[in-house]
């Protein structure tokens, strides 16, 4: 869900695990972060989680198609602790927060709320 449009991907999720990198742009947290990429022909996700508790979002980027306009959300890392939040249930992640968005009929940017739950295999 982007900016309250709805809409749910039946396809395979990516999902991999590597090292966190520090040194990274956006920098990952933890141990250990959790990659995860899944698209359809009118949305793109790309995550990036941490093995904290709760996980750690250190990066997201969003793509939706809606109606006749698109919503991006470039890759991006949160600017606050409050501003993307994480859990996780055994595989499945639910990833809520704000970001900033190029959205239909609107010049420039502008915050967005987004909600997304997707479960690795």
């Amino acid at each position: 869900m982007v900016d309250g449009n709805k809409h749910t991907m039946i396809t395979g999720v990516d999902c991999n695990n590597s090292a966190a990198q520090p040194s990274a742009m956006p920098p990952e947290s933890g141990d250990l972060t959790t990659r995860i990429n899944v698209h359809d022909d009118s949305a793109s996700i790309t995550l990036a989680l941490s093995d904290e508790k709760p996980p750690n979002v250190d990066g997201f980027a969003i793509s939706l198609k809606a109606g006749s306009g698109q919503y991006q959300l470039p890759f991006q890392a949160p600017q606050s602790l409050t501003q993307v939040q994480a859990t996780k249930d055994d595989k499945g992640y639910t990833v809520t927060g704000t970001g900033q968005a190029t959205t239909p009929g609107q010049r420039g940017t502008r915050q967005v709320t987004f909600g997304i739950h997707v479960t690795c295999p």
